[in-house]
């Protein structure tokens, strides 16, 4: 069992509306058992913290109604201790390739599917909003539109 793969099998049973399925209280308890001391989570109880996994931890209790379980302060320290902060100002399209079209993790890499779809999910949260590209679901990484015609309410954290 692997964290990731916990949050996509929750994300996939939500969309088809069958999160009865499986043993959400034992299912819970393993992404809490994922938490470190440090508010980030890791694949199994007592890895290390890693950011792609935290969002799937994190994703995984928005869907399930368990975000209130976790201590967002030491999460947001964690995320903001994580932050490249010298390239705060680079423009928005530094990471995209002109070829590809395509978006990777760090200038000058190549783009992949994986960084891209994140990358496009980012552009709509940022503010002022980037003209257009549809506004994204934060934890289902997906059109919002698709999320709420499907009724999904996936929780949020209260702003800090």
């Amino acid at each position: 069992v692997d964290t990731r793969f916990s949050f996509c099998a929750v994300a996939c049973l939500s969309l088809l509306g069958k999160l009865d399925a499986i043993n959400l209280s034992k299912a819970v308890e393993f992404i809490l058992s994922c938490c470190n001391f440090d508010g980030g989570f890791g694949s199994r109880p007592g890895s290390e913290s890693h950011a792609g996994l935290t969002y799937c931890c994190v994703g995984f209790l928005s869907i399930t109604g368990h975000l209130h379980e976790i201590d967002a302060d030491k999460l947001a320290w964690w995320l903001a201790e994580r932050g490249d902060h010298s390239s705060d100002n680079l423009n928005r399209v530094g990471f995209q390739d002109v070829e590809s079209g395509g978006i990777s993790d760090r200038p000058l890499d190549i783009p992949d599917p994986f960084h891209t779809l994140f990358g496009v999910a980012a552009l709509t949260m940022l503010d002022p909003p980037t003209p257009d590209v549809l506004p994204v679901d934060p934890t289902y990484c997906m059109p919002r539109y698709v999320i709420e015609r499907l009724n999904l309410n996936p929780q949020r954290l209260p702003p800090l």
